[in-house]
């Protein structure tokens, strides 16, 4: 693989994590938790494992130079409000990792530059709304990248990751945009609904109206209705239960929980976060109901510490674990 094609399919997130695991892991303070969490992380996708496997050839090239220290951690604390603000923070970290001389050259080797970069993308923590020219409504939630592209069936928006809502309620018929990402297409026949793109593919919540979901690899199309959730991936299209999460309240600034997993409202905060937000699974199931702000996590956290027997170690901000009391 070239550096150039490796640019293209690793998404900004993955490499910015697989930075962020090079430090946490050679702050000197990682026990066997962190350890197990870094393997949990890596085995998820081929991207996480390419992305590592760039990080550990970059530390065997300047082994002579890595300074595994404490420092690593708190240089953590300032990373991260932003793509672009979290460049600019990744090398405070990567000065536990490398000679100073040599940060500049290695980032624009191997961070994606401008030109990698979607038509929209969100940093960590920001959302963003772009108008349509037919009246629909693109949302983005954090950390998020869309291109919007115009061809002979109209207005398609491509999600390359992250999550976004679309509302085509003041659009004409034709000129209600579609949504499409590398595990399908979704042709919307009413107004409102969220997609989102993961690791684990493409996941459809539908809150006004009907969406056509047709899965790029083929196969029928299904017709999704208000009211429900399926996920669209390389092996079909799967029906979903709701999760007590309220579809798109992100837009608002909130998670709105009824009855919900508190391991699914954790991460959603932690989409947030810009950081290691991490829990236990003994306190994955444990139910949640209320409104907790995606602006502020912290006070979310702390919020749930107060109503359930669960604890939240800090060991920076931007380091967390939530687990039982």
């Amino acid at each position: 693989m070239t550096t150039s094609a490796a640019r293209d399919d690793i998404p900004q997130s993955v490499l910015d994590r697989a930075f962020a695991w090079a430090v946490v892991l050679g702050s000197g303070t990682a026990g066997p938790d962190e350890q197990r969490a870094f393997e949990a992380w890596r085995a998820q996708s081929a991207q996480n494992r390419v992305a590592w496997q760039r990080v550990e050839a970059i530390e065997k090239e300047f082994a002579s130079a890595r300074a595994a220290s404490a420092g690593g951690a708190a240089a953590l604390n300032r990373v991260a409000e932003g793509r672009a603000r979290r460049r600019r923070r990744f090398a405070i970290g990567l000065r536990c990792l490398l000679p100073v001389a040599l940060i500049a050259g290695l980032l624009a080797s191997w961070l994606p530059g401008p030109s990698w970069e979607a038509d929209h993308v969100t940093d960590v923590g920001e959302r963003r709304t772009i108008p349509l020219p037919s009246g629909a409504i693109v949302h983005l939630n954090s950390d998020t990248a869309v291109d919007i592209a115009r061809g002979d069936d109209g207005v398609t928006v491509h999600l390359h990751h992250g999550e976004m809502l679309v509302d085509s309620g003041r659009a004409g018929v034709r000129d209600k945009p579609s949504a499409a990402t590398m595990d399908g297409r979704f042709t919307p026949l009413g107004t409102r609904f969220v997609v989102t793109r993961g690791e684990a593919g493409t996941e459809l919540a539908v809150i006004h109206g009907r969406v056509a979901m047709a899965p790029r690899g083929g196969g029928a199309t299904v017709e999704a209705a208000a009211g429900t959730h399926w996920r669209v991936g390389r092996d079909g299209i799967d029906r979903r239960a709701a999760n007590g999460l309220v579809p798109g309240a992100w837009v608002d600034g909130i998670v709105d929980a009824d009855n919900a997993r508190l391991g699914d409202v954790l991460d959603v905060l932690d989409r947030h976060h810009g950081g290691l937000l991490r829990y236990d699974e003994a306190i994955a199931d444990m139910r949640v109901t209320g409104l907790f702000r995606v602006d502020d996590p912290q006070a979310a956290l702390t919020a749930l510490e107060r109503s359930l027997p669960v604890r939240v170690d800090r060991t920076t901000d931007w380091w967390v674990r939530v687990r039982a009391e």
